[in-house]
């Protein structure tokens, strides 16, 4: 690999991590490679230079992204034709059997063939067994798609598959920051649920020494919801949880054609923050920096001038809560169509994928832009709440104790809209197909389907097939396998993350009880403002800066740097 360093103008950093992926990749006994590249660093372009060298050397390179968009900017960079990026679940997953599923609040029980569980399950008549333990006989079992692990030493082929275990092989994971290990919990079952550990199973790192895999990200930006760090990027976490020892390089050069950017300083003082676990000064510096403008007023106007609905990278703006966006998306809409109010869907929307979809295959974060829109229809179905949906029910409309007493069945609204659209695939190539929308959600604000609202499309399943039970096939029906979407011109930052957009704009206020000066906000605010390639727009600045607490760490300093 010195040929890289001889052949580039690298960063010592860049360099040192040419050294070291070097002795990775030759050496048997180590399995794992972690690259932690803050913005401006050169993390895609050394990485992509280290994948065509591989590449040449014979080696199988697998490129895995959590998003179909971060696909797309990854086959953007790597311009190989022989290393095409794809998503994580695209590339480790395939579909299998179906799987019972017990629906009931606080059970977890799960049940598929050759699980091992040991409980038989009447197919004709599925009752939940660990329910009926406790003496509640009637719980009925539901099922959902089931997707199993693939194995990288097994490879697909037109008669059957083959062994390939004696290749070399690499499995790059992209935006590793956003990779969880927590357990999804969701209407189709993945492998073990646990996004990490079906990666560390799938790549077969522990049991052949010809695979190894490589986590890259960055560890200033957001971590993945509802953990306090990156498990992906976390040498420990890896150990601990796997019994992998892994080799780690961190680029800390901001390269000098990009010091003069106003996006990356603002990035680099953050990201030190964040580093050193100092969360005083949130202040932002946009003085004297082309790539940087404060916005005060005229937001929407300023929006629709930067918009391009033919160009799904044009702009983006991101806000900090699913209430701000939806008060964007309804004002920006009025304006990009010139329309009085907030009326349906029309031809050349951009939308946001909010829930995974994998029987369309597209997942949680995608955009689509409509090209043209069939038939609107809705329904309503009566289900009978769980005592915790009716609480939620009552506060959510404002329902008097006594009026909430008669409540015995919740009507749940479902409106369905065909359409054709647009989309990055699971490879980041734009592709075109008809679907059923779900606009169920479109304008509330709820970041997802609740529980009430899927026990009542499967309601709605029984009832227009007429069926008192469901097969595994009966899931694939258009409607209820429809795509859960918002509008998306304004999204909040976690849906933001591992894409790029020419110009973006942030509004950086949050309820008034937030405290700002914690380590989440700063990542929050670091993350949005490493989206732009050319320019960001600055709306509500925030200033919280505690000068007292920076005067005594100051003077700290410098009673230590005088001993």
């Amino acid at each position: 690999m010195n040929e890289i360093i001889s052949n580039n103008s690298l960063s010592k950093s860049q360099e040192d991590f040419i050294l070291s992926f070097n002795n990775f990749v030759s050496n048997d006994n180590k399995q794992a490679f972690i690259l932690n590249g803050y913005a401006g660093t050169g993390k895609t372009f050394i990485t992509s230079q280290i994948i065509n060298y591989l590449y040449e050397q014979d080696w199988r390179i697998y490129f895995l992204t959590p998003t179909g968009r971060s696909a797309k900017v990854a086959n953007d960079q790597l311009k190989n034709d022989g290393v095409k990026a794809t998503t994580i679940h695209r590339g480790i997953y395939f579909s299998s059997n179906d799987i019972f599923f017990c629906g009931k609040d606080f059970c977890s029980f799960e049940n598929f063939e050759g699980d091992g569980s040991g409980y038989f399950i009447d197919k004709q008549n599925p009752i939940c067994p660990i329910c009926k333990e406790n003496s509640d006989k009637k719980v009925k079992l539901f099922k959902k798609r089931r997707f199993e692990l693939k194995n990288v030493d097994i490879e697909k082929i037109e008669d059957g598959t083959r062994d390939i275990s004696r290749f070399k092989k690499l499995i790059f994971v992209d935006e590793s920051s956003m990779v969880s290990n927590q357990k999804n919990i969701s209407e189709v079952s993945f492998g073990s649920g646990k996004i990490l550990n079906d990666l560390i199973e799938f790549s077969n790192i522990q049991t052949n020494s010809n695979n190894k895999i490589v986590f890259i990200g960055d560890t200033a930006q957001l971590t993945p919801i509802d953990m306090s760090f990156s498990p992906a990027l976390s040498p420990k976490y890896l150990e601990k949880n796997f019994d992998i020892i892994s080799n780690i390089s961190n680029l800390t050069e901001v390269f000098r054609q990009e010091k003069e950017s106003g996006i990356l300083d603002n990035a680099t003082r953050f990201r030190n923050y964040i580093s050193d676990k100092q969360f005083l000064d949130l202040s932002f510096k946009t003085e004297n920096f082309e790539d940087l403008e404060n916005i005060e007023d005229n937001v929407i106007e300023r929006f629709s001038t930067l918009y391009n609905n033919q160009d799904l990278d044009s702009c983006v703006l991101i806000t900090h809560s699913t209430k701000n966006t939806n008060f964007y998306n309804a004002e920006i809409r009025k304006k990009i169509f010139n329309i009085d109010e907030d009326i349906k869907l029309l031809n050349g929307e951009r939308l946001i994928c909010v829930e995974n979809n994998y029987f369309n295959e597209i997942f949680n974060g995608e955009f689509i832009t409509i090209t043209s829109l069939g038939s609107f229809f809705e329904r309503t179905r009566n289900i009978r709440p769980t005592e915790q949906e009716k609480r939620e029910y009552i506060e959510q409309n404002g329902i008097d104790s006594k009026s909430a007493d008669k409540i015995q069945e919740i009507p749940v609204k479902l409106t369905f809209q065909k359409a054709t659209i647009q989309y990055f695939d699971n490879s980041g190539k734009i592709n075109e197909k008809e679907i059923v929308l779900n606009l169920s959600i479109l304008n509330s604000n709820d970041r997802a389907l609740n529980r009430l609202t899927r026990r009542a499309m499967y309601v709605d399943l029984l009832i227009r097939l007429n069926k008192k039970s469901l097969k595994i096939d009966d899931f694939s029906d258009s409607e209820y396998s429809s795509l859960v979407v918002k509008y998306g011109y304004s999204i909040v930052c976690h849906k933001a993350q591992g894409g790029e957009w020419n110009n973006v704009m942030i509004d950086f206020s949050t309820h008034d009880t937030l405290n700002k000066n914690t380590e989440d906000y700063f990542r929050w605010c670091y993350t949005a403002i490493t989206r732009a390639r050319q320019k960001n727009y600055f709306i509500n600045t925030p200033e919280s800066v505690n000068k007292e607490e920076i005067d005594k760490i100051k003077e700290l300093q410098r009673m230590l740097d005088s001993y």
